[in-house]
């Protein structure tokens, strides 16, 4: 099973440099495309800076590091699912 879109937004947010307007244009040109979680994650740096106008640090941060921080992402939302947090 491929990562879900609430893991996807955390593991953004967990990145420098990407807030929440970023996050808002990621996850809206995700869908205007029909593309995945899992798509998105295979991305390059150059797609990320021209398709999602992400700035060169926050892109490279992604790029370099996406799948630590879905790790990362996944380990906390298991402990907020522990404690029946909701994160809206």
């Amino acid at each position: 099973m491929g990562v879900s879109r609430r893991t996807l937004v955390l593991a953004l947010a967990l990145t420098p440099g990407i807030g929440g307007k970023s996050i808002t244009r990621i996850m809206t040109r995700n869908d205007l495309l029909g593309r995945g979680q899992d798509e998105f994650l295979r991305l390059g740096e150059e797609a990320l800076r021209e398709e999602y106008r992400l700035g060169a640090k926050p892109a490279a941060e992604w790029a370099g590091k996406a799948r630590e921080r879905i790790a990362d992402a996944d380990k906390l939302l298991a402990k907020l699912d522990g404690h029946s947090v909701t994160i809206v």
